[in-house]
């Protein structure tokens, strides 16, 4: 496995963790990485999980506009 899909498992398995943010360079496949663990994954909370890219955003009510549409 590799080793950040085996960390965002980790991260995802610790209840603990409310927010998890993914960043790298444009390409690098951090949608990919979300969407094939989130696929596998079978915890309800995991399949319930909202994804935004901040791609564009400049501001919190950007974000959280955002996060109210994919709800």
């Amino acid at each position: 496995m590799r080793k950040p899909k085996k960390q965002l498992i980790e991260l995802l398995e610790n209840a603990d963790n409310k927010v998890i943010a993914l960043s790298g360079r444009w390409g690098t496949g951090k949608t990919h990485l979300w969407n094939e663990v989130k696929t596998e994954f079978k915890d309800v909370k995991v399949q319930k999980a909202l994804y935004v890219s901040l791609f564009g955003l400049s501001s919190i009510d950007q974000i959280k506009r955002k996060l109210i549409v994919r709800c």
